[in-house]
């Protein structure tokens, strides 16, 4: 039943958000400016559970977090880091704006640019050190593990380039 009601309510906002911002796109009657539109696939049925799922977990506070053990959000391939793989896998393989992710995982922990302290380690990640974008990108940090452990979604130009993890490997 919680789930269900999760999912409910998310799915309510989601449509409140759309029409919100179709009715401002719409304005007063006005002629509508040309904007690029950037194509994003819509989001599939199990990603919205799995984020629903995900964001149940979010809050939890683990080892990590200086509370006690717990198996669903500290321990490897538990239950929040095996939602997390595959919101990443899904999201990072797709061809989404950065915006759907933000939608549908909510807001990131933190959103690493050159200036931030999380992003020399990002630098050092297989995924990124491949890029070959000619702007320098930011990048949606989402924790697991608090700082120690966490995914991340490369946004350059407002598009989803990929995913990665950074694991602290203690």
């Amino acid at each position: 039943m919680p789930q269900n009601y999760r999912l409910g309510v998310f799915i309510t906002r989601l449509l409140l958000f759309i029409g919100c911002f179709l009715i401002g796109c719409a304005g007063f009657g006005g002629e509508l400016e040309p904007t690029l539109v950037v194509p994003s696939p819509t989001v599939d049925a199990w990603v919205v559970e799995t984020a629903v799922s995900y964001q149940a977990l979010r809050p939890i506070q683990g080892q990590f977090d200086g509370a006690d053990w717990s198996d669903d959000v500290d321990l490897w391939m538990g239950k929040k880091h095996t939602l997390m793989i595959d919101l990443g896998n899904y999201f990072g393989e797709g061809d989404f704006a950065c915006e759907m992710v933000v939608q549908t995982m909510g807001q990131p922990d933190q959103i690493a640019t050159p200036d931030h302290d999380l992003w020399p380690h990002i630098q050092t990640l297989p995924q990124i050190e491949t890029l070959e974008s000619t702007t320098i990108a930011e990048y949606l940090v989402y924790y697991w593990r608090s700082t120690n452990d966490f995914l991340i979604f490369i946004c350059d130009d407002s598009m989803i380039t990929g995913s990665d993890w950074f694991y602290a490997g203690e």
